[in-house]
């Protein structure tokens, strides 16, 4: 018996071959029953995904940025504002993505990065409730201002994916 198919890979690190589109694209018809069955993908599992032209702008939008190390505040805060005429990018979701096409030199952010950023002293509780929020402003602040610093310090002998690992592991 074959072992069950993993639904996704759980590491933003890890590429999924299950997810290439055909270099020759799709076939009108197919585009149609591709967009039908996301809608219905979407509808059952209550998670609204990006769709396929708003993770180019996404991913436009994040090669535009400085290298992480001369980063602002401000455009941190430009980069998630673009969320708001987006459907279905939260600021993690922005975040990783942006920390994917920037192979790793921007910080990746989620509630267990987070938590292991507070638990090795990084940030305290209020960093921490700040880098969850769903302010831009809140969340630039802390994420320039102590995340960048404290992931680019780790990754002077780790791999994104061995850093990401690292800071979310210690929660």
């Amino acid at each position: 018996m074959k072992p069950p198919i993993q639904p996704y890979k759980r590491s933003i690190w890890t590429h999924d071959a299950r997810y290439d589109l055909p270099s020759a694209g799709f076939a009108p018809q197919e585009s149609i029953v591709i967009a039908r069955l996301m809608s219905v993908d979407s509808a059952k599992k209550q998670v609204p995904p990006i769709p396929p032209m708003q993770l180019l702008q996404i991913s436009a939008l994040a090669k535009k940025l400085p290298p992480a190390q001369s980063a602002t505040k401000r455009d941190v805060e430009d980069y998630l504002s673009a969320r708001h005429q987006l459907f279905g990018a939260g600021i993690a979701v922005m975040i990783c993505m942006l920390s994917v096409e920037s192979n790793g030199d921007y910080p990746p952010m989620d509630r267990k990065f987070a938590a292991g950023m507070r638990a090795r002293g990084k940030i305290d509780q209020t960093q921490e409730s700040s880098l969850t929020s769903p302010s831009d402003t809140d969340f630039a602040a802390v994420y320039v201002e102590k995340i960048i610093p404290a992931w680019h310090e780790s990754r002077l002998t780790r791999t994104p994916k061995e850093a990401d690992d690292y800071w979310g592991s210690s929660e």
